[in-house]
């Protein structure tokens, strides 16, 4: 019964993470425009923070699910072999950063290989410091 429950949460929060990324990557695109102006810049920072709101949002849910029941979302067969909250977070920080920076630096591909270089570095470190 705990363990369909805990089915159960994770499936929701999982079709409630794809709202929620829609709505941040909208809102992240939208600030994208206001602050640089440039609409294919914004577009790709928006992507990419709302991939990582969606990888994100079910590894949370399953971090707090298993401190309660023991389920870990890689028990799930569908899920990848990877560190969702790493992943899911660095692809949320890295747009920022590409974001702070396009708004100094008036070229864009240097804002992207920052933007690039903290997603990898930030995903680096919470692959190790975040509980799988």
């Amino acid at each position: 019964m705990a363990e369909q429950q805990v089915d159960d949460s994770l499936l929701k929060i999982d079709r409630w993470s794809k709202v929620a990324a829609i709505f941040v990557a909208l809102g992240m695109y939208v600030a994208g425009i206001v602050l640089t102006g440039d609409y294919s810049f914004a577009a790709i920072i928006a992507a990419f923070v709302g991939i990582g709101v969606r990888i994100y949002a079910p590894y949370y849910a399953s971090r707090r699910a298993s401190d309660s029941a023991g389920s870990d979302l890689e028990d799930i067969a569908s899920t990848g072999n990877y560190h969702h909250g790493a992943v899911g977070i660095a692809l949320v920080v890295g747009p920022i950063v590409t974001l702070v920076i396009g708004l100094i630096e008036p070229d864009n591909n240097i804002a992207y290989a920052a933007g690039a270089f903290f997603t990898v570095l930030t995903f680096t470190v919470l692959r190790v410091a975040l509980p799988k």
